[in-house]
């Protein structure tokens, strides 16, 4: 292929020349070969690097309807079989031209790189115009653009995310990115690829694409906005992040995850972070404690398991970030994670997630847990419910230890939990409780 390139771009080139040279390159899109010709006669190697960025752009009448309400177009399958197709043999020709641009050391100039960016953003693996082995080809021609400019493909980005950024929220205005269907994957793409400092000032350019995402009625378009949100919070100054407080809690309060993991398990991680790097003291803050007050209703309300499972890892952080006020909505919590660590035999992975949620609250409430009796009771009978005498689990282990510290009398708590129960129930707390006593590391 080398060779053919060579071909292609050499100033003294006849027109028959280059003819012959994209019909080797191109096969078997002969029909992208006058294309291809006038863009390398315009402008050499630069012009055609243009020239496939906007080939390789998804055209929005065969992918609009992802993101509308529109029907499939009949022939979808077809033309985007066509259009991968297309794709690789172009990206392939990208990547010999950058190739052959580094073996002979010329350094390539601003806007080709960018073009590389574009490429490689767009087929990105979960694009519905791309598949894993396309994803590589591109993500290898950002890696040979880097290499020609002696950078990692981390630090090129990073170096042009602001031109990038702004070229794609003026494409994303009023919904564009609806009419550009790759442009929210290339946004996403390339915020996640830049970290801190480099990210310095681009809030203001990134929240128009991420938003619009956030709030679309796609469940995918609003994991995919969430996803880079938490990106942008955990490497961004939180000082620029405040600047847009308002707009944040806003949209970020607006989304209803009710019932569905898939985007539970994205919104749950990134509205905890973005509240804690919203409010140096959320604790002291009406707007956190109204968020946190909404979670919490929303999981006495959410049944399930998969969601339990994420409401359960959350509760760590969200003691961290109230601490002693969480103590108003122990009420609530304490029985949904009581029964979620009795769950151990059903549910072994959401067990665990409370066992440790449960570690925490003890830890951050213990003022509360110790002049409590009934929090008490509740705690050691949902651990008997959930021992195994074989395998105790860490997490219980230090439940227990907890709780010694926070119970003046072990012993007859110990009894109204044995006298607790169901008959089944009642046999495995007895056991448990004859265990509690005979360990001397537990008494």
């Amino acid at each position: 292929m080398s060779a053919h390139v060579l071909a292609l771009l050499e100033d003294s080139a006849t027109r028959e020349q280059r003819v012959g040279a994209l019909k080797s390159l191109l096969q078997p899109h002969a029909e992208l070969i006058n294309d291809a010709l006038q863009a390398v006669e315009d402008g050499g190697a630069a012009a055609l690097l243009s020239w496939i960025g906007l080939r390789t752009t998804p055209e929005a009448e065969l992918f609009s309807h992802l993101d509308t309400l529109g029907n499939e177009p009949e022939d979808f399958e077809t033309s985007t079989a066509q259009f991968k197709s297309m794709s690789v043999v172009l990206i392939e020709l990208a990547l010999a031209i950058i190739q052959s641009g580094a073996d002979a050391n010329e350094r390539l100039t601003g806007p080709s790189v960018i073009d590389c960016i574009m490429i490689t953003g767009t087929f990105v693996p979960d694009a519905p115009w791309s598949d894993h082995k396309t994803a590589a080809l591109a993500e290898r021609l950002l890696q040979v653009a880097a290499a020609g400019s002696t950078s990692t493909q981390r630090s090129i980005v990073a170096r042009q995310v602001q031109k990038v950024l702004f070229g794609l929220r003026e494409a994303a205005r009023a919904e564009g990115w609806k009419r550009s269907p790759a442009t929210k994957f290339i946004s996403c793409w390339v915020i996640t690829q830049v970290r801190h400092p480099d990210l310095g000032g681009m809030v203001e350019q990134a929240l128009p694409l991420l938003l619009p995402l956030i709030e679309h009625f796609r469940t995918p378009n609003k994991v995919l906005g969430l996803t880079t949100l938490h990106h942008l919070v955990a490497q961004s100054d939180p000082s620029e992040l405040r600047l847009h407080s308002p707009l944040l809690v806003e949209v970020l309060g607006r989304v209803a995850p009710h019932n569905m993991p898939e985007l539970l398990t994205s919104y749950l991680p990134c509205y905890l972070s973005a509240l804690s790097a919203l409010y140096p003291k959320p604790s002291g803050s009406s707007e956190c404690t109204q968020a946190v007050a909404g979670l919490v209703r929303s999981l006495e309300l959410e049944a399930n398991v998969v969601s339990l499972q994420c409401y359960a890892n959350a509760i760590p952080q969200l003691l961290q970030m109230m601490g002693l006020m969480m103590v108003k909505h122990l009420k609530q919590l304490m029985p949904r994670v009581c029964e979620w660590v009795d769950e151990a035999r059903h549910h072994p992975l959401l067990s665990t997630a409370a066992s440790t949620a449960l570690c925490e609250i003890i830890r951050v409430l213990w003022p509360r847990i110790s002049c409590c009796r009934a929090y008490q009771f509740q705690i050691l009978k949902a651990i008997g419910g959930a021992w195994d005498s074989k395998q105790p689990s860490a997490e219980l282990v230090h439940c227990i230890e907890l709780l010694q510290h926070c119970c003046d009398d072990m012993e007859s708590l110990l009894e109204e939990v044995e006298e607790s129960g169901d008959t089944v129930d009642k046999l495995k707390l007895q056991a448990f409780a004859k265990m509690m006593r005979q360990n001397s590391s537990l008494d």
